[in-house]
């Protein structure tokens, strides 16, 4: 018989195995090329490094492609669990704005400026959430760490700013091998839906809990680490 002793045990050793996956980052730069239908039209730079209470997702990116992307800053703060905290956004196309977001227990502080302008708004969050923006690819670093080690059936909270928060369910989990410059790695390959106004497929490619491969089928965008070989 299973006393509750033994499920308490199994239950806190799955804590535990969950808490270590998210801490034991491969930590350091990384660096994409982007692809629009199948050609390249720029590139993305993210470092990832440990902080005093959490971590930091600092980077950048520049696309020429149907829609120009410059976004010269992004930086993300996540706390040691890898909920967003802090969100800083700075971009010159397609749209010139800096976009500030605060995460405050459950509720977000999201300040948009323009040269014309500057609009304010709070707004409910999951005190776990993280951070995505339209665009800002890089952000999907986050994504790729939380998602690494769950099942099918799981789901994210995404607060996409400055809109709000949504979900993501992870669809389907498989794994895959991927030649690169220093040979083959077995990746891990989540299939997910976002919930946007409709239904979106995201499929996200993951090695030693870094993003290794981001695909948006209806955009036809393709986000592949500089050293995975076509």
């Amino acid at each position: 018989m299973t006393t509750n002793y033994q499920l308490a045990g199994a239950l806190a050793l799955i804590l535990f195995a969950s808490a270590s996956s998210l801490a034991a980052q491969a930590t350091g730069a990384a660096s994409f090329r982007v692809f629009e239908k199948g050609a390249l039209v720029g590139a993305v730079n993210m470092t990832l490094s440990p902080t005093e209470d959490g971590w930091r997702l600092q980077g950048s990116s520049r696309i020429a492609g149907e829609v120009a992307v410059d976004i010269p800053n992004l930086d993300l703060h996540y706390d040691k669990a890898w909920g967003g905290r802090f969100m800083t956004l700075e971009m010159k196309a397609p749209d010139a704005a800096i976009v500030h977001v605060a995460v405050v227990g459950t509720v977000t502080r999201t300040d948009v400026v323009r040269s014309t302008e500057a609009r304010f708004r709070s707004s409910s969050v999951s005190p776990d959430t993280i951070f995505l923006a339209d665009r800002a690819y890089g952000a999907y670093e986050a994504v790729a760490i939380r998602l690494d080690g769950l099942p099918a059936g799981a789901d994210l909270p995404l607060f996409v700013a400055p809109l709000g928060e949504t979900r993501a369910r992870v669809e389907a989990v498989t794994t895959e091998r991927v030649m690169t410059e220093k040979g083959p790695i077995v990746a891990k390959h989540y299939s997910l839906t976002e919930i946007r106004e409709r239904p979106t497929r995201v499929e996200i490619w993951i090695d030693r809990g870094r993003l290794l491969r981001l695909d948006l089928p209806r955009a036809e965008i393709s986000v592949v680490r500089s050293d995975v070989l076509p």
